[in-house]
């Protein structure tokens, strides 16, 4: 999905079949759970299909999709997006990082972990949403009669590992509209 279908005032119209989050089976760690390729329409003043990868949040876990391509996740509040590498194969994750889902359920060990072992290669991973993001996501609320749930943060790793957040207002169940998109390559995250 090119980063400049992705301007402000763009619609993005989810598949209704979408599940936003997934259940996670595998507790804390890897799972691949609901990760998919899936078609996103976007509405520009014109109307097209974009393939993209999408990684559902496992709350508690580490959620991934096998990509080369461009990969999208959501919703963010704290999480960290991640792209690594296991066996020569590029993975991009939407990794679990509160006590939300359980005072054990926090990630930031166990993706450290992974990727200090001999089995993964660390490649970018970034927070779409970060507490001096907090402004965006209040002005936009402040403008829907949704409140809290009127501001949906999703993130953007493109197959050449430029990371960004795009802010939305929710339009619908699966419709949001885009009101920020921020670069956030240079805010490389190290899980700690």
């Amino acid at each position: 999905m090119p980063i400049q279908n992705l301007a402000p005032g763009t619609t993005l119209k989810f598949p209704l079949s979408l599940k936003f989050q997934c259940k996670n089976p595998a507790g804390n760690g890897e799972v691949s759970s609901g990760a998919e390729p899936i078609a996103v329409t976007i509405v520009d003043g014109s109307t097209t299909a974009e393939q993209i990868d999408f990684v559902p949040h496992a709350p508690g876990g580490i959620n991934y999709i096998q990509s080369d391509g461009d990969v999208l996740s959501g919703m963010f509040t704290g999480c960290v997006m991640s792209a690594y590498q296991v066996a020569g194969k590029r993975r991009v994750a939407h990794v679990h990082t509160g006590t939300d889902a359980g005072a054990d359920r926090c990630n930031k060990a166990t993706m450290k972990a992974l990727l200090n072992g001999a089995s993964h290669r660390p490649l970018v991973s970034f927070k779409p949403y970060e507490d001096a993001d907090n402004t965006k996501y209040v002005d936009i609320c402040m403008k829907t009669a949704l409140g809290p749930k009127g501001c949906a943060v999703f993130g953007l790793v493109t197959a050449d590992q430029s990371c960004y957040a795009i802010f939305t207002q929710a339009m619908g169940t699966h419709e949001y509209k885009i009101v920020h998109v921020v670069d956030k390559s240079a805010q490389n995250y190290q899980f700690g």
